[in-house]
């Protein structure tokens, strides 16, 4: 049956050894289940307008321009089973500028250094028996989360076009993984700044505890096409120019801006002071996130309205560090 009618759909990512070209896909190895989505394939063209000197205002036929595939999908943050074994979407997680390593009880995900060149990958989908496929492709992932649900994992890629086809590649024997999802509890938020922190413990006079409310983390890849008129397409190729990473918290307590030290947020962003942050989703092994990050520049410090009169204070920060691809860690243990 179709796969875009179902709640799960079906693809494969695998790591290109040279841009542009699928070294092929092994099914039960390059699977990755995808939830939620409808249509996680779109095929985006140019179209160049042709505009005749007539007497007539009637549309005429307009030139098809560059062409490339954009990949989105959404999955949830959880583990392999096993430590020490990647999760089925880290050909993903690679495509959007991580580099993976692995360790005798962890994989560790951090930023890919720029000058190792980031990894480019070819993408299948299957709906309805047609394989959809893109590659040398690139992109950028949000893992986003709120309290006592599911922390997702959406990704937005884009590679070049290729005629889908009939069964090919093949998804024979295809597997995306068995469903660990989690729900955001126990997560142990802590945010520092060298001399407080503040977290579910934290004392009255400390402006907590500091409740969990939910967070965003935004990888921030920026990517652009390169044009070519000697490609079939008309496009070379998809290029990584920037890195842009950002996060946002929005969390609780009982403490009122002017007492406690709820006010030091907003005077971080006022001095520029960074703060530090870690969670923890998980507590088995083979499904444990931990997450690290140590140098996060609040750019904006909002109030929101929250449950039974409390007040929610929104921090918005830029994910940096002095120490190049250090400013996060992602650790599957």
């Amino acid at each position: 049956m179709g796969a875009s009618r179902m709640s799960i759909a079906q693809a494969m990512a695998v790591i290109e050894t040279t841009y542009g070209t699928n070294p092929g896909f092994t099914p039960a190895t390059h699977g990755v289940a995808l939830y939620d989505v409808s249509t996680p394939v779109t095929v985006e063209t140019d179209s160049i307008e042709i505009l005749p000197l007539t007497g007539s205002n009637t549309p005429k036929k307009s030139i098809i321009g560059a062409e490339l595939t954009r990949f989105s999908g959404k999955t949830f943050m959880q583990g392999s089973g096993v430590a020490a074994t990647a999760v089925k979407f880290n050909n993903l997680f690679k495509a959007c500028g991580m580099a993976e390593t692995t360790a005798a009880s962890s994989v560790v995900y951090k930023p890919r250094a720029a000058s190792a060149g980031y990894q480019s990958a070819s993408i299948a989908v299957n709906l309805d028996g047609v394989s959809y496929e893109t590659n040398g492709a690139f992109g950028n992932v949000v893992i986003a989360g709120s309290a006592a649900q599911g922390m997702e994992v959406t990704f937005d890629v884009q590679g070049r076009y290729v005629l889908p086809a009939p069964g090919s590649p093949s998804f024979s024997g295809w597997a995306g993984g068995t469903n660990r999802a989690l729900a955001m509890k126990s997560m142990a938020l802590v945010l520092g700044d060298g001399t407080d922190t503040w977290n579910g413990s934290s004392s009255e006079a400390n402006g907590g505890p500091l409740r969990f409310k939910s967070f965003s983390f935004d990888r921030g890849m920026q990517i652009e096409r390169v044009l070519d008129a000697n490609s079939a397409t008309g496009l070379a190729e998809l290029a990584v120019v920037r890195t842009s990473p950002t996060i946002e918290f929005v969390v609780q307590a009982k403490q009122t801006i002017g007492t406690g030290d709820i006010p030091d947020f907003n005077a971080h962003r006022t001095n520029g002071q960074t703060l530090t942050a870690t969670m923890q989703l998980g507590s088995v092994a083979g499904n444990i996130w931990t997450f690290s990050f140590p140098e996060l520049q609040i750019t904006s410090f909002q109030p929101q309205d929250g449950e039974a009169g409390q007040r929610n204070w929104v921090l918005q920060c830029k994910v940096q560090s002095d120490t190049d691809e250090g400013e996060f860690t992602l650790t599957s243990k």
